[in-house]
């Protein structure tokens, strides 16, 4: 029948050449259908309110998997986990936290990606979600930075810790690109953010970060999200 599981991609640290953690992304093949890309069931579960119900298996399957890396591996992994503004809900934070005590991980190994389009939302119960998942200790990431809407006044205004550059401007489809590659550090760097760029591709595009000052990257160079079988024999058995 159906069959959802979860891959991985490697999150790397260039300074030191080793993976600093994983992102969590949701696959689903359907025996009739193949694959359908994650972007196409998202949206319909948001749509459908499936969302939560889906989001809350997300979150416990990669907890469960981060604690078995923590205690096989290396309790330094982080995960990042992508959450929808509809999974926002006012006991969000206490689910969570109820998760984080049951698998035994620290708050600091978790990040949850939320998306700036969603972030338009950022008052009422979104925002105080947002703040209650900040005050346990969990890093807020903000996916596709430059992407959406209002960004430069969010940074300022929202609990993140770390924000994910667009593939977009990895990949240079626009122009002005480099500038704003270079840009997005620059601010970060003066707000005190970590910055991570995603959809790194080829060694020139990476050279190209690491000058600007990136130290996290993601994408295609290093490995494409991966079952976790194959992420242990490739990123975790050596260490």
């Amino acid at each position: 029948g159906d069959d959802l599981n979860l891959h991985y991609q490697p999150i790397m640290d260039t300074n030191s050449n080793k993976v600093k953690g994983f992102e969590a992304l949701l696959r689903w093949s359907d025996k009739d259908l193949g694959n359908i890309e994650p972007d196409e069931f998202i949206s319909l579960a948001e749509e459908t309110g499936q969302i939560v119900p889906l989001g809350k298996w997300v979150l416990n399957s990669a907890l469960k998997q981060l604690s078995i890396w923590h205690r096989e591996f290396d309790d330094e992994l982080v995960m990042s986990i992508n959450i929808s503004c509809i999974q926002m809900h006012t006991t969000f934070a206490e689910q969570l936290s109820a998760m984080l005590n049951f698998y035994n991980i620290q708050p600091k190994s978790i990040a949850l990606e939320i998306t700036e389009s969603s972030m338009i939302f950022k008052h009422g119960e979104v925002r105080q979600a947002l703040d209650d998942i900040s005050a346990l200790g969990v890093e807020l990431h903000l996916d596709d930075f430059g992407t959406g809407y209002s960004s430069l006044s969010m940074l300022h205004d929202l609990p993140i810790s770390t924000v994910k550059l667009d593939k977009s401007f990895v990949h240079g489809t626009y122009k002005g690109s480099e500038a704003i590659v270079q840009a997005t550090y620059a601010i970060c760097e003066k707000l005190g953010l970590k910055v991570v760029a995603e959809g790194v591709e080829t060694e020139t595009q990476k050279a190209f970060l690491t000058s600007c000052g990136y130290q996290y990257l993601q994408g295609f160079l290093f490995s494409k999200p991966i079952p976790p079988d194959e992420v242990e024999m490739r990123f975790l058995s050596s260490r």
